[in-house]
């Protein structure tokens, strides 16, 4: 039997699509719009379908109503900038090139938001919240990227009034103590104690 509920929020993530890698510059070259619309419907129909089950019955097992209704956070995947051949994302554009520069790595993560915000709408779960977005690389290691962070921030927040734009970095990242500046709303620190011979110190 259910008893209690225990998380609030949900981040729906991912590492790899197929064969190809979410991570800049680590496995085959390069995810494009096709896989970017393969996960946001992975997203949708697998992650936010299943959880929006899994709330309505434990709403109906511990009589909660709307009392009950976690916040869900989309993860945007992160343009690898040795993608040259993207994919248009208008009717009749041209394909985007990662490699041309900050304005076309920019367009392709608002458009995924706006991409990710229609499906959630369409979808309408009925006991989940959207509360923003997750920007997936973990560290910011060039100043195209704080451009970039920059601009999809503020669209981020154009959305809705809630919305909110989210980040873990690891520890030490490249100008992980750059969130604010970039336009993150809420950030964890990854402590990766367990990856080194660490003191306990990194625990303040």
């Amino acid at each position: 039997p259910v008893v209690d509920t225990f998380f609030d929020g949900f981040l729906l993530i991912g590492m790899k699509w197929g064969a190809k890698n979410f991570w800049q510059g680590q496995g085959l070259c390069c995810t494009n719009s096709s896989d970017w619309m393969g996960f946001l419907r992975l997203q949708i129909e697998m992650g936010v379908a299943s959880l929006d089950s899994a709330v309505g019955e434990v709403r109906d097992e511990l009589g909660m109503g709307t009392q009950l209704a976690p916040g869900v956070i989309m993860m945007i995947p992160y343009p690898d900038t040795r993608q040259e051949d993207f994919g248009s994302i208008e009717q009749g554009g041209r394909s985007l090139n990662f490699s041309s520069g900050v304005d076309d790595r920019t367009a392709a993560m608002m458009w995924f938001v706006d991409q990710s915000l229609a499906a959630w709408n369409a979808a309408a779960p009925r006991n989940l919240r959207l509360i923003g977005w997750y920007h997936f690389l973990e560290s910011i290691p060039t100043t195209d990227d704080e451009t970039m962070l920059t601009r999809v921030s503020a669209h981020v927040h154009s959305t809705f009034r809630s919305a909110r734009f989210w980040w873990i970095p690891y520890f030490s990242s490249q100008n992980y103590d750059k969130w604010k500046e970039v336009g993150f709303d809420a950030v964890t620190l990854q402590p990766n104690y367990a990856f080194h011979n660490s003191s306990t110190d990194r625990f303040p």
